[in-house]
């Protein structure tokens, strides 16, 4: 049983582990091909489920590009 539940816990782990990396480096590769403002928006909303981040990523855009305003 303790063996069983050690590769349950390993499976869990490693399931949750790698979409997260994978994420991490999609958004770096994202971040980098962002060349213009609706490219930079895009990217945003492609990688951000939660409304808030999307806002936090939008604002940078804005930021980055020059362009007055919040979102």
């Amino acid at each position: 049983m303790k063996i069983r539940s050690s590769l349950i816990i390993a499976g869990a782990i490693i399931t949750v582990s790698c979409p997260v990396a994978q994420a991490a480096e999609e958004g770096d590769q994202q971040k980098k091909e962002s060349k213009t403002y609706e490219k930079c928006v895009l990217a945003a909303s492609q990688r951000n489920i939660k409304w808030t981040q999307y806002r936090v990523d939008v604002n940078n855009c804005r930021a980055e590009f020059g362009i007055q305003g919040d979102y």
